[in-house]
C-alpha cells in the first residue's frame, strides 16, 4: 500500500489507483488544472487510435443493409468523387454519407459533446470538419449528385431509417422521370 497526498489529503491505495488518480498539471494555457494521467504509453495510444474505422462502422453496415433488404444495388466509398461517400448508387446519381454525430457535429444530438479537455483543439478541428463536409456536398451538388446524410443516431431507429431511404429514393425516381420527360419533349420539338 501506497500513501498518496491528493489535493492535501492523505489517501490510502494500491499502484494501479495510484496511477489513475488525477495529477496536477502546470500548463501555460491552463494553469493549475486538473486532469486525469493516460495509463497508456504514447505509441500504445496511438495504435488503439488507429484501430478506429473510418469505412464499415456499424452504422455504415446497417444503412447498407438495409438497402439490401429495401432492393438497392450500390457501390462503397467512391474515391473519384469528393469526400469519398459511404455509399454510391449510381443509377439514382445518389451519394449517401453515414457521419457520426460526435465527429460531424450532428446539430442538436447529445452525441455531438465538446471534450473538456483542449477544447481549443477540438473546436477547430470539429469547424475543419463540417467545413469539409459542406465543401464536398456542394461540389456533389455541382457534379449534378443527390446526397443524403444519415447520422449515427438515426441508425437506432430501424423503421425511421427506412421510411427515410425510401423517401429519399422516390424523390430520386420522380425527378428522374421528369428529367426524362423534359428530354423527350426536347427531342419531339428538335
Amino acid at each position: 500500500m501506497l500513501v498518496i497526498l491528493a489535493n492535501n489529503r492523505p489517501r490510502r491505495s494500491n499502484v494501479a489507483a495510484a496511477r489513475r488518480l488525477c495529477v496536477r498539471l502546470m500548463h501555460p494555457k491552463s494553469p493549475g488544472a486538473w486532469r486525469m494521467t493516460d495509463t497508456l504509453t504514447r505509441e500504445r495510444r496511438s495504435w488503439n487510435m488507429s484501430r478506429i474505422r473510418s469505412s464499415n462502422t456499424k452504422p455504415a453496415l446497417l444503412v447498407r443493409s438495409t438497402l439490401h433488404g429495401l432492393g438497392y444495388r450500390f457501390r462503397l466509398h467512391a474515391r473519384k468523387l469528393p469526400g469519398r461517400p459511404d455509399i454510391l448508387l449510381p443509377k439514382y446519381r445518389a451519394a449517401i454519407f453515414v457521419n457520426g454525430c460526435f465527429w460531424h457535429r450532428h446539430t442538436g444530438c447529445r452525441q455531438a459533446y465538446t471534450p473538456k479537455s483542449r477544447t481549443e483543439f477540438w473546436n477547430g478541428k470539429f469547424r475543419e470538419n463540417v467545413a469539409r463536409d459542406r465543401r464536398n456536398l456542394k461540389e456533389l451538388d455541382t457534379l449534378g449528385w443527390r446526397t443524403l446524410t444519415v447520422w449515427e443516431c438515426e441508425t437506432r431507429d430501424i423503421a425511421a431509417l427506412v421510411g427515410r431511404l425510401k423517401a429519399f429514393f422516390q424523390d430520386a425516381e420522380r425527378s428522374g422521370r421528369e428529367k426524362k420527360k423534359v428530354q423527350e419533349i426536347e427531342e419531339c420539338e428538335a
